[in-house]
This record gives C-alpha cells, structure tokens and sequence, in this order.
C-alpha cells in the first residue's frame, strides 16, 4: 500500500485477506428440458454483496415500481440483446447487505 502524506513515505505490506464470499456472484439456470433447441427458458440470478449492494439498494430505493422495472429491464437488455426478459425483480437484505 502507498500511504498518501505530505512529506511523502515507504510502500507499507499489508495483510489482505480474501473475501469469505464473492462480491459479485451470477447464476444462470437454462431449462433444457425440452432438448438443446434454443430459446429455452431461462433464470438468471445476480447476487451482490457488500458496498457495492449498498449502493445499488440506495439508487433502487428512490425509483417507483415501474421505474425499477424499466431500470432492472434495461440492465438486462445491456447484457444480451437475444434475451427476451419476461420479468425482473430485486430484493434487498439489509442485515447482511446483499442484493438479489
């Protein structure tokens, strides 16, 4: 780490652990019940943890239920234009800081 002072200073070690948990962890269930033919219906899940959680819970909470809908909608959008979102939804766990 560089320590930021006026006369300036030594790199200093620090001990960084990993995280116990990701920061940011995707699943993606694809039902291919019906065969490999595509589309298949399919559930993707963004869990977010942490600061970044906080964050996102702070520029959700001020957006109406269509506004989130059309927010959330467009991230989706964003990630693959072959998707077809059929329904979004976000929750927030304020104890644990974690957004799904």
């Amino acid at each position: 780490m560089l320590p930021l002072r006026e006369n300036g200073a030594a790199l200093e070690k620090t001990d960084r652990k990993p995280a116990k948990m990701p920061h940011w962890l995707t699943v993606t269930d694809v039902d291919a019940s019906a065969g490999t033919k595509l589309p298949a219906p399919t559930k993707i899940r963004h869990v977010v943890r942490g600061a970044m959680a906080i964050s996102l819970q702070n520029r959700f909470s001020s957006l109406g239920k269509s506004e989130l809908d059309k927010a959330l909608r467009e991230a989706l959008d964003n990630e693959d234009e072959e998707l077809k979102v059929e329904k979004v939804d976000f929750s927030f766990d304020k104890m644990r800081a974690i957004v799904v």
